[in-house]
């Protein structure tokens, strides 16, 4: 588009510098210096019109330099008729609602100037030359309109890609927070459950002992049964702290990895493909929005092996050590040595992202996506 531009540019100067040049070579002497000033001016309003001139000022440009086309043609005769084609460039390539104002207004010009010098034949020769060369411009400034506005949403969209860079970076900050929050809302709890029912059963029992140590001397029966009632409790109480530590194992996990196997049962079911699915290392508890993930990437793997590979047997390994949590997924599919991300793999990058963590994948054998999330245990 540039090298268009440029050649319609030296088109330009061409029509003008040779129409000048032309119609000197034709004229007398006694009419070189009104010519040669006119011709100036012309140059000049040109080059104004080209550089600074805008809306109205354009068009009082535009109108002059028609003027004085027709003054000089009608004065010297010759060729400064070509001058028009440079004005109805400028104003293809500049104006909108008022270029077929000025493509009527050049073409009656252009009849009026060369009625009285050339024939018809070559009349409309001329004006048909005319007529291409304007369609042609409106063709290009269709063409660079469309180029602009491409431009505009290429910005556009590079300016919502910012905006969404930083929502992320909000939304990793606020989800750290949230995660935060309710680790410090859930130790809360346990603390007041501890304090409401455990602090207060150990401080009966204390306060019974106390009192059997007190009436064992005097009274046997009654401080045995003091006694008695206490350890009672202290076996109540035991119950009660195996109820709270109860509370306190990481059941999420378990349902997390019940579900997922409940996800690769109903895949096997609905697909017929083989999946093996095997955990290495120690698990342990995640956070809830790290199982969210881990949840989604899988189901998107899965369907992705089947609907884009054809796979027949997949692979997942779910790997915990001491940096992170690895999950590899291999099949043996048809693959891809060009791989184009899609709205699957760039989703799965997407969540990967919000928990911090990575994404490989490749395509040479099969298709295998290994992702990398660092431990982030719930205490």
């Amino acid at each position: 588009m540039r090298k268009t531009l440029y050649n319609l540019e030296m088109c330009r100067y061409i029509w003008l510098i040779g129409s000048i040049i032309g119609t000197l070579l034709h004229i007398s002497s006694s009419l070189y210096l009104a010519f040669i000033f006119l011709s100036l001016v012309i140059f000049i309003n040109s080059q104004v019109r080209l550089k600074i001139l805008k809306n109205r000022l354009f068009l009082i440009s535009i109108f002059l330099e028609v003027l004085l086309v027709l003054y000089l043609q009608s004065l010297t005769g010759g060729y400064i008729y070509i001058i028009l084609f440079t004005t109805i460039t400028d104003s293809v390539l500049r104006l909108k609602d008022e270029v077929y104002l000025i493509f009527v207004l050049i073409a009656s010009t252009l009849l009026y100037s060369l009625y009285p010098v050339y024939s018809l034949e070559w009349i409309i020769i001329i004006l048909l030359f005319y007529l291409i060369t304007y369609l042609l411009l409106r063709q290009l400034r269709q063409e660079l309109d469309a180029r602009m506005d491409t431009e505009v949403l290429y910005d556009q969209i590079r300016k919502y890609n910012y905006e969404l860079e930083a929502t992320r970076a909000r939304l990793l900050s606020y989800t750290k927070q949230v995660e935060n929050v309710a680790q410090l809302e859930e130790r809360n709890r346990i603390s007041r459950e501890l304090h409401d029912s455990i602090g207060h059963d150990l401080t009966g029992i204390l306060l019974q002992v106390d009192a059997s140590i007190q009436l064992l001397p005097i009274d046997g029966e009654k401080g045995m049964e003091i006694l008695n009632s206490a350890y009672d409790n202290i076996n109540k109480s035991i119950e009660n702290v195996r109820q709270t530590a109860g509370k306190l194992r990481p059941t999420t996990f378990q349902s997390h990895m019940t579900t997922l196997k409940e996800l690769i049962e109903k895949f096997e079911r609905d697909t017929g493909v083989n999946v093996e699915f095997l955990t290495k290392g120690t698990p342990y508890q995640l956070y809830p929005s790290i199982e969210l993930v881990i949840y989604k990437n899988i189901r998107e793997a899965l369907t992705n092996s089947v609907r884009h590979g054809y796979a027949k047997n997949i692979h997942i390994q779910l790997i915990y050590s001491s940096q992170d949590m690895q999950i590899i997924i291999e099949d043996d599919g048809l693959g891809s040595t060009h791989i184009q991300k899609g709205f699957g793999l760039s989703g799965m990058e997407e969540r990967l992202e919000i928990v911090e963590g990575s994404i490989t994948y490749a395509g040479d054998k099969g298709f295998r996506i290994h992702m990398k999330i660092p431990k982030r245990e719930v205490m």
